[in-house]
C-alpha cells in the first residue's frame, strides 16, 4: 500500500473516531440514555433490579445529593416535618426497587423498622445565603430517632452521641463532634 493509501486509511478512522466520539457526547448532553431506559422499562424491556449496599458515610452522600437537587429545583430547602418525603423520588435509581431506596434512609440505629437519621431543624426552609458556613453546618446526620422525617437540633444529638456521622451543607461527612451546632444566623 502506498504512504497516500495509508495516509487516507488512517483519516478514515479518525473521522469514524470522531463521528463515535460526538454521538456519545450528544447521546449524553441530549438525555437519550434516560429516555431510552424510560421506553425500555415501559414497552416490556426489564431491568435487573439491584439490592442495595451502603454504609452510613454513603447514605449521607446520597441524602446530600437528593437534597440539593431538592434545593435546585424549589430554591430552598424543605421543611423539617416533610424532608424525607421531599427527597424520596430523588434517591431513586431506575435499577432500585423502592424498597432498596427507603435503604439509603436507614441509619445504624434504625434497624429494619425505623430510619436512623434526622434532619437538622436550623436548615429547613432556608436558602443556602442564610447558612453562615456551609461547611461546618450540619444538614443531616445520625440520630436515634429512627421516625421517618425525623428532624432536631444536632447540638441535642451530639450530647448523646458524640461520633454519630454528619453530613454538612457543603457536602462533607463528618462527625457531629467535629463540628460546631450553631444556627445558620449565629456566629461560630
Amino acid at each position: 500500500m502506498t504512504m497516500e493509501g495509508k495516509a487516507r486509511k488512517r483519516r478514515k478512522w479518525w473521522i469514524v473516531g470522531g463521528v463515535l466520539v460526538v454521538g456519545a457526547v450528544a447521546w449524553y448532553v441530549l438525555g437519550l440514555g434516560p429516555l431510552v431506559n424510560f421506553i425500555v422499562r415501559t414497552y416490556g424491556g426489564s431491568i435487573e433490579q439491584r439490592t442495595y449496599k451502603g454504609d452510613s458515610a454513603a447514605n449521607l452522600k446520597s441524602i446530600h445529593t437528593a437534597l440539593m437537587l431538592y434545593y435546585d429545583s424549589e430554591g430552598q430547602f424543605p421543611s423539617a416535618d416533610g424532608w424525607m418525603d421531599a427527597t424520596l423520588d430523588r434517591l431513586k435509581t431506575a435499577d432500585m426497587a423502592d424498597t432498596e431506596t427507603k435503604k439509603k434512609l436507614q441509619g445504624p440505629s434504625g434497624g429494619t423498622n425505623g430510619y436512623g437519621y434526622s434532619y437538622n431543624d436550623a436548615v429547613a426552609q432556608k436558602v443556602k445565603s442564610e447558612v453562615r458556613d456551609p461547611s461546618r453546618t450540619v444538614l443531616v446526620y445520625e440520630s436515634q430517632d429512627n421516625k421517618w422525617n425525623a428532624h432536631g437540633s444536632p447540638a441535642e444529638e451530639t450530647k448523646k452521641s458524640p461520633n454519630a456521622k454528619a453530613v454538612t451543607v457543603a457536602g462533607q461527612v463528618t462527625t457531629l463532634a467535629d463540628v460546631p451546632n450553631k444556627s445558620p444566623g449565629q456566629a461560630p
